[in-house]
C-alpha cells in the first residue's frame, strides 16, 4: 500500500495532471468522510448528517438557477464530491486511471484537464437546461460526482482511437468503441430505473468526449481555448512575474488557427506513427529520438 502512495506521490511532484485528478477526488472524499464520522461522534446520530446538510448544498450543482447563479463555483467543485458510499467514486477513479493513461498516449497534459472540466460542465449544463424545461422534473436536486467528466474521457478516447484493443479486466480482448459504446447504452437503457438527472449528464460528457474526437480527427481541438484560460487563470493565482511570461509580439508571430491546426496534425500523425510502432514490435524497438519525441508529447 506504502509503494502506491509513494507512485503516487511521485506523479504528482512530477506534474502529471492524470494522478492530480486523482489526487483531488479522492481527497475531497476522505475529507467528506472523516468529516461525517467525526461529526456523529460529537454530534450524535440525531443531529442529522453534516455533510448531507451543510457540505453537499455548499460544494454540488443545484438543478435551481437561482442556486447556481449565487453560488456559480458550484459549476467546478460538483466534479470532485461523490456520495459517501465508496462505489461513487471508486467506478469513476477506475475509468479516470485506466482510460486516463491512454488517453495521454495520444494527447497532452492540458487536453486531459480541459476535456474533463470540458465534459463535466457541458454535462451540468445539460442536466441544469432539461430539468428545468421537462415535466419529469418536479423538483429541484443536487447533482455531484465526476462521471460526466470521466465518461467525457472515455469516450475521447474510445473513438479516438477505435480499434485498439485492450484487456477488460486483464482478460477479454476488446476495442475501445465498444467500451464507449457500451457506456453510453448503460444510460439509455437504464433510464428508467432512476437517477434521470445523473444520466443526462452522463450523456452530455460522453457526447462532449466523442465530439472532441471527431474534432481532433479533423486536426481541431475543441478544448484549445479552455487549455490557454486555464493556464491564464494558474498565472494569475500562482503570481508569477507577468514579465516572463510576455513574449515580444515585434519577434514572434501568433499563429492563426489554420496554422496551428496544420501543426498540431502533423505532430499528431508522428505520433500515431511511433505507437503502431509500439503496438507491433514493442516500446524498445523505438529509436532514441522517437522515445524523446513521445515523451514530451505525453508532458504537454
Amino acid at each position: 500500500m506504502s509503494s502506491v502512495f509513494a507512485q503516487l506521490k511521485s506523479q504528482i511532484n512530477a506534474g502529471n495532471s492524470l494522478f492530480r485528478l486523482l489526487y483531488i477526488n479522492i481527497s475531497v472524499y476522505l475529507l467528506f468522510v472523516l468529516i461525517n464520522v467525526f461529526a456523529k461522534l460529537i454530534l450524535g446520530s440525531s443531529n442529522g448528517n453534516i455533510v448531507v446538510e451543510y457540505l453537499y448544498p455548499f460544494t454540488a450543482l443545484s438543478t435551481d438557477f437561482i442556486e447556481v447563479a449565487t453560488k456559480p463555483w458550484t459549476l467546478i467543485t460538483h466534479l470532485f464530491v461523490h456520495s459517501l458510499s465508496p462505489w461513487h467514486l471508486l467506478g469513476n477513479m477506475l475509468y479516470l486511471y485506466f482510460m486516463g493513461q491512454i488517453f495521454l498516449q495520444y494527447f497532452g497534459q492540458k487536453q486531459l484537464v480541459s476535456l474533463y472540466y470540458l465534459s463535466g460542465i457541458i454535462g451540468a449544463s445539460a442536466l441544469l437546461i432539461i430539468s428545468n424545461i421537462s415535466p419529469l422534473f418536479s423538483e429541484y436536486t443536487l447533482a455531484y460526482g465526476a462521471s460526466a467528466a470521466v465518461l467525457g474521457i472515455v469516450t475521447g478516447t474510445a473513438f479516438y482511437a477505435p480499434t485498439r484493443e485492450v484487456f477488460l479486466f486483464g482478460v477479454f480482448k476488446i476495442q475501445l468503441q465498444w467500451i464507449g459504446i457500451a457506456l453510453i447504452l448503460a444510460d439509455l437503457v437504464f433510464f428508467e430505473e432512476g437517477n434521470e438527472g445523473g444520466r443526462i449528464a452522463h450523456l452530455g460528457g460522453a457526447i462532449t468526449g466523442l465530439f472532441f474526437a471527431l474534432q481532433q480527427k479533423k486536426g481541431r481541438d475543441i478544448t484549445r481555448s479552455l487549455s490557454q484560460l486555464i493556464d491564464s487563470l494558474y498565472a494569475l493565482f500562482s503570481g508569477k512575474n507577468k514579465s516572463s511570461m510576455i513574449i515580444s509580439h515585434s519577434k514572434i508571430r501568433r499563429m492563426t488557427d489554420e496554422e496551428y491546426n496544420k501543426v498540431q496534425k502533423a505532430s499528431q500523425e508522428d505520433i500515431d506513427s511511433i505507437l503502431d510502432k509500439i503496438s507491433k514490435s514493442g516500446y524498445d524497438s523505438l529509436s532514441r529520438s522517437e522515445k524523446e519525441m513521445l515523451f514530451r508529447h505525453s508532458k504537454k
